[in-house]
């Protein structure tokens, strides 16, 4: 238990003997270290698994470990229409490009100084992320939907979904980012559930059954 995305406060001027001039800054968090590690890893490295579970009150660990495929990627080749059109059919549904526009520029603005530790572009053997996948917000998808452009792959076993109004993401869509077999707890918060529009109940139903190791 704990908050892996909680950041570090240190000292601007530890040196200093006036302490009305030293000021606290915001320093990165165990998980930013992490993701460092994943994306500046050695060609020796044999590393093929990194548990993430056990932080399901952290909300920001899904959001920030989905950026994953997307840093690992050359910054020049982010915004293109190869990744664009690698979201959208992965997800199977149509996303504004404004939507991306910001997305881009989300994470260019909070990784820019940190771009030259990453090692972009290279490959080396299958690197699985297991984490509790909490997809309340389309970043999340976003990210997930690039792994297979990547060498990373993303599994779960307790998965959080909420219906994502603005992109209209049909839910149940998200299944082809996850292997369904590692699935065993699900939470859905979906309001459409209960409104009885067509189609969405048996969707849901049939969608649920999939999950074989499903517990809770």
């Amino acid at each position: 238990k704990g908050y892996l995305t909680r950041p570090a406060f240190i000292a601007s001027n530890p040196d200093s003997a006036d302490l009305s001039s030293i000021g606290v800054l915001k320093g990165p968090s165990i998980l930013d270290a992490f993701i460092k590690g994943l994306l500046s890893r050695q060609p020796c490295c044999l590393l093929q698994h990194v548990d993430f579970s056990g932080f399901e009150e952290d909300l920001r660990v899904s959001i920030e470990l989905s950026r994953i495929p997307i840093l690992w990627m050359q910054p020049e080749k982010r915004n293109s229409e190869e990744v664009r059109q690698q979201i959208r059919g992965s997800l199977q549904v149509p996303i504004p490009d404004s939507r991306f526009d910001r997305y881009f520029t989300r994470i260019t603005n909070i990784y820019t100084l940190h771009e030259g530790d990453f090692r972009h572009g290279e490959t080396f053997d299958t690197v699985t992320i297991r984490l509790d996948c909490n997809m309340s917000v389309d970043e999340v998808p976003f990210g997930l939907a690039l792994q297979t452009l990547t060498p990373f792959r993303f599994s779960c076993n307790r998965l959080l979904m909420q219906r994502l109004p603005e992109l209209r993401l049909p839910v149940f869509n998200l299944i082809r980012l996850l292997d369904p077999m590692s699935i065993t707890q699900f939470e859905l918060e979906d309001t459409e559930l209960a409104t009885g529009a067509p189609g969405v109940l048996p969707s849901a139903l049939g969608w649920i059954v999939s999950l074989r190791n499903l517990r809770a």
